[in-house]
């Protein structure tokens, strides 16, 4: 019996459609409703992800070259400032020292006296700024790359797979954080809630030693605030630390650029 080839066409359609729809639900209820291994699939990311602690990451110590020229090019700023304290700045020696936890301590020294009181302010003000952003920047660099802001496998944390991705909470001492991380085991976002500190955090990865590293990340301290930085390495005893980072602020009517140069970095490991 001879069939319509249109009825065909629609019969092959219905089927084509009706296989997708069930492959489609069976893919979502495979991402939400099966019995997900959190703890393997956890285990999986922690062990996917370059980690300096595990290296054996005990000091790092740099000297922290800033860009003044870039970051007063990118803003307004008095003649005056130019003459009397730039030079000043440019003078300024930084160091940083970071521990085997990722927490950095930012010093600088001054050879030089400024001329007045006023200037010495000046000085003192933009030197502490440039301390802060180079702090806050290994607050953030360190949690992905000196350790990981995922939980242990067997902590206490919440865990859902939804929408084609995972989603973890969890504490953090008293902040509430919120971690999501695709199916290929990378975290696409961070978000912490705190007394102290509310932001969040989206990072990009490249793969370096067969590991995800952190090449750049996207910030929002705050909702006028927008933060944008990456990160060039640098090899030390074969470690992967930060040579070169370009942070921008972009403010609510401008942007100001804080380019950083770490050089001359030494390293402590651990014996285990």
């Amino acid at each position: 019996m001879a069939m319509n080839k249109r009825w065909v066409s629609w019969r092959l359609l219905a089927i084509a459609v009706l296989l997708t729809s069930s492959a489609t639900a069976f893919a979502q209820a495979d991402l939400t409703n099966h019995k997900v291994d959190s703890n393997k699939i956890v285990q999986q990311a922690k062990d996917s992800s370059y980690s300096l602690s595990e290296r054996g990451l005990s000091e790092l110590r740099c000297d922290v070259e800033p860009d003044w020229d870039s970051t007063f090019a990118s803003t307004k700023t008095a003649a005056s400032f130019r003459e009397q304290v730039l030079p000043l700045l440019k003078a300024m020696r930084f160091q940083a020292v970071v521990g085997g936890t990722g927490v950095a301590a930012v010093s600088h020294q001054l050879d030089a006296a400024p001329a007045d009181q006023s200037v010495a302010d000046r000085v003192r003000d933009a030197a502490n700024g440039f301390e802060q952003i180079v702090d806050g920047f290994f607050e953030s660099w360190s949690q992905f790359m000196v350790n990981s802001p995922l939980p242990e496998p067997d902590g206490k944390y919440s865990f859902e797979a939804r929408d084609g991705a995972y989603y973890l909470s969890l504490k953090q001492g008293s902040d509430d954080v919120d971690i999501v991380m695709s199916h290929d085991l990378t975290i696409t976002e961070t978000k912490v809630a705190g007394r102290e500190v509310n932001g969040t955090i989206d990072p990009h990865f490249i793969k370096r030693q067969d590991k995800l590293v952190l090449d750049s990340y996207d910030a929002e301290p705050s909702s006028s605030q927008k933060l944008d930085v990456s990160v060039r390495y640098q090899e030390v005893r074969g470690l992967l630390l930060p040579e070169l980072v370009e942070a921008s602020m972009r403010l609510s009517d401008s942007a100001v650029k804080f380019p950083i140069r770490f050089s001359g970095c030494r390293v402590k490991l651990s014996s285990h």
